[in-house]
């Protein structure tokens, strides 16, 4: 059988393009190469791990000035080397996968550099690691990892978090009015089961009337309740990433009563699917994991002309590869004739905090977006994180998650929400201005 030359003997005339691994500083003609924060050497990625930072991952090409793609990859366990590397590499097949179809999808104009400052020597990583695993194994017996709680208001009074028994949490939560009344619909995670299920109940005065109430429950996990309406009809949007499909539910009772209406996409574990119809067509903007990674930090978008389908992906897919700003986090806004986006913050750790962008240009074939406002978690204050936010009128909701304590479960503060209310009403004065939430046709919606 003929050997495969060595490399410094391959003839770049017999190929279209050479993939090029061995970080060097000098690519060889018609190469495309891997970067790490801007260096061809592999441990530019290690140290940065090692600073427990985010790497930079981009494709270049020989005499090119641009990368053809790249990538913020979450790195969802910053305490663990391995899983960084795990991530990293396979982030890495498949921007160069991306460079090689010359998708240019997930392009920024964000410039990134290096910087040594962040890294870490591997002695002092393996000692910060073995306080921080100490501190985490006295924390999980005493104190669950997951403490998310659902927060509401009336503008412009504070938040007041949801009470729950600690059997259970609550997340994700939307907001839907219909027929002069108000409902909120949240995840309702239960840990006994380990399995996520909707539960709704209805606002009044911007405190719930009553505990919420399960109404759509399937063997699978179940979040991420977005409703909204369409001819004349309700439907929820729920997450089923474990059914490997995007579900579409249609009220028989409401807010009671849920039947299946249509599976509009299989074979996709598509995370907090979010439509909107704008410029008469529906688009669905959603996350999803690749190659082994997170869902945490592409966005992916699909149209279609109906509701129903059928359903085509975006030719720029995923349209974003960055932790800081690629999974939805809520309703789309309209604003003035502009769309907002919420999207979740997870560069240091899963929904670290939201960030809006307005969306400057959506079409099947391009997609571009810009920041505008964040909020980031009062962490000084006792939390920890957010991740979703939806509002009506005067009314707003949002989902926080508390920071560890040893002991009772660390209570959230009135300073703690009376900041966080203080901070969202800066961050979306450059959003919420006379805004309409989007999602349906308007002269078509029903309730």
């Amino acid at each position: 059988m003929e050997r495969f030359p060595r490399s410094h003997a391959l003839d770049e005339n017999e190929f279209d393009v050479v993939v090029d691994l061995a970080e060097s500083t000098q690519l060889r003609p018609k190469s495309i190469s891997i970067r790490y924060n801007g260096s061809p050497d592999s441990m530019a990625l290690v140290a940065r791990l090692l600073g427990r930072q985010t790497p930079h991952l981009s494709v270049c090409q020989q005499g090119g000035r641009d990368a053809l793609a790249e990538s913020m990859p979450a790195i969802d366990d910053k305490w663990r080397l391995t899983r960084g590397l795990q991530l990293s590499f396979a982030r890495c097949i498949a921007i160069v996968e991306r460079a090689l179809h010359l998708s240019g999808g997930n392009r920024t104009t964000a410039v990134f550099t290096f910087d040594p400052t962040a890294s870490r020597s591997l002695p002092a990583f393996v000692g910060e690691f073995i306080a921080t695993k100490a501190l985490n194994l006295v924390l999980d017996k005493f104190s669950p990892a997951d403490q998310w709680s659902v927060a509401v208001r009336n503008r412009p009074g504070p938040f007041v978090p949801l009470a729950d028994d600690g059997q259970r949490y609550y997340a994700d939560p939307f907001l839907y009015a219909w027929s002069e009344r108000t409902f909120i619909f949240v995840e309702e995670y239960r840990r006994e089961t380990k399995k996520g299920v909707i539960s709704a109940a209805e606002v009044v005065g911007g405190r719930l009337a009553s505990a919420p109430i399960t109404v759509l429950e399937r063997p699978y996990h179940l979040s991420y309740p977005f409703v909204f309406a369409d001819g004349g009809a309700v439907y929820m949007l729920p997450e089923t990433v474990n059914s490997n499909a995007v579900e579409l539910y249609r009220a028989v009772e409401f807010p009671w009563r849920w039947e299946l209406a249509s599976v509009l996409i299989e074979g996709a574990a598509l995370a907090d699917a979010t439509p909107i119809f704008h410029d008469a067509r529906w688009w669905l903007f959603a996350a999803m994991a690749e190659h082994g990674t997170t869902d945490h930090d592409e966005l992916f978008i699909f149209y279609s002309d109906r509701l129903t389908g059928p359903w085509r992906p975006h030719s720029g897919n995923p349209v974003k590869s960055d932790c800081r700003s690629a999974r939805p986090a809520g309703r789309v806004v309209r604003s003035g004739g502009r769309l907002f986006r919420p999207a979740q913050d997870c560069e240091n750790a899963y929904g670290s905090g939201i960030v809006w962008h307005e969306i400057v240009e959506l079409s099947p074939s391009h997609f571009r977006e810009v920041e505008v406002a964040r909020l980031d978690a009062p962490r000084g204050l006792g939390i920890a994180g957010l991740h979703n936010f939806d509002q009506i009128g005067q009314l707003q909701v949002v989902d926080i998650r508390r920071a560890r304590a040893i002991g009772a479960r660390r209570p959230v503060t009135g300073a703690a929400m009376r900041r966080l209310g203080e901070e969202c009403n800066c961050a979306l004065r450059a959003v919420m201005t006379d805004a309409t939430m989007v999602t349906s046709q308007p002269a078509r919606l029903g309730g």
